[in-house]
């Protein structure tokens, strides 16, 4: 998969396990595969709206998608050589894409619903390039049957995590952050996910600035243990609209996206913050913006026993800190401490959803989404 950052895709190959209790993944070998910088400006440019609020970059967007259809297939391939293992005897592929814009509560035009999501990277060039069947476009049924299309992950959250006895949320910080929570099963609580607000997609954004596009991140959280966070301006970003909506909600870069970091620079110019500075602030912004929604839509269900966390923002060490002291007393881990790589649990979900489909299966969660009916996910090319 791509995420919302558009810095990379992270593959995985995985070996699916039907049981009478049922599946049982396991990851044979993951990499992440750094986007060429081209390629990267063209995604996130894409995902950004003009001052008139459309983008009509068509030309532009017919060519990513079959760019991205053909760096998708070849990192299929080069993550099977990595692991050395032959194409033939992978079965399946499933691809999420890059979401380029997504509109679960759009206007509605010539009198239909409005509601739509467009995922990118052509799946006929994967298949063209690993000769392998492809699952995509795995989140438009669910928006078809009336839900957001996101989060998509907690079908495989609560297949890898649920246990008797042990509430637990998994927290994923890709460019946006979200949450599902999974209940014990054998009690009467219902599983909950939704889009806690931004994960790195600000951070990254901040960086790639101060550093005039030499780096892409905080790596390590270097900038943001430096810096100093402005408390008057966390109060205020603290106070953005959405992070009271109640959930189903699902959101993307039209939120957190140029826009807002160009009204965040101004905001830090005319108080005088230093580059480390707007790095720490954002930060924190993460972490409480993501304590804040626990504490407001998941702590009532109940208290997990661990909060665990995947994606880029788990190896940011401040990030990490912030959001333990934010939840404490509750502990916050890694997935890795779980047996499952940080970079690979968002394609291992996507994996896990392919499998389903292929066999016809619903994988859709629509206490989740919202949707009206669970529905088969994708589409297969051959």
């Amino acid at each position: 998969m791509s995420g919302t950052s558009a810095d990379g895709i992270d593959a995985v190959v995985a070996e699916i396990e039907e049981l009478p209790t049922g599946l049982a993944p396991r990851i044979l070998a993951h990499r992440t595969f750094p986007h060429r910088p081209d390629l990267r400006q063209v995604l996130l440019k894409l995902g950004e709206v003009g001052p008139d609020g459309t983008n009509d970059r068509v030309e532009l967007l017919t060519r990513a998608h079959f760019a991205l259809g053909w760096a998708l297939g070849q990192a299929v391939v080069d993550v099977a050589k990595a692991a050395n293992i032959s194409l033939d005897s992978i079965d399946l592929v499933g691809s999420h894409g890059q979401t380029v814009r997504h509109l679960p509560q759009g206007e509605p035009i010539a009198g239909f619903s409005g509601r739509s999501t467009l995922q990118i990277g052509e799946a006929s060039c994967i298949v063209e390039t690993c000769h392998i069947p492809v699952i995509s476009d795995l989140r438009v049924a669910d928006v078809a049957a009336g839900g957001l299309g996101a989060p998509l992950v907690p079908f495989a959250d609560r297949l890898l995590f649920s246990r008797p006895g042990r509430d637990i949320a998994l927290q994923n910080f890709g460019g946006i952050g979200n949450v599902t929570y999974v209940p014990d099963p054998t009690s009467d609580r219902k599983l909950m996910a939704f889009d806690t607000g931004p994960g790195n997609m600000i951070m990254d954004a901040l960086v790639t600035r101060l550093s005039k596009g030499a780096e892409g991140f905080d790596a390590n959280g270097s900038r943001a243990q430096r810096g100093r966070v402005d408390q008057s301006l966390l109060s205020g970003l603290l106070q953005d609209p959405f992070l009271s909506l109640p959930p189903p909600r699902t959101l993307g870069r039209e939120q957190y996206g140029q826009e807002f970091v160009d009204r965040f620079w101004n905001d830090c110019d005319s108080r005088g913050l230093s580059g480390d500075d707007r790095v720490a602030t954002a930060t924190r912004f993460t972490a409480v913006a993501t304590a804040q929604s626990y504490r407001r839509f998941v702590f009532p269900l109940g208290t997990p026993e661990q909060v665990v966390v995947s994606g880029g923002g788990a190896l940011n060490p401040v990030l990490m800190a912030d959001l333990s002291t934010e939840l404490a007393p509750v502990p916050v881990v890694d997935s890795a401490a779980h047996g499952i790589p940080v970079l690979a649990k968002e394609a291992l979900a996507f994996a896990v959803l392919a499998h389903e489909s292929v066999r016809g299966r619903p994988s859709n969660c629509p206490e989740a989404t919202g949707a009206s009916r669970p529905v088969v996910l994708g589409k297969l090319t051959v």
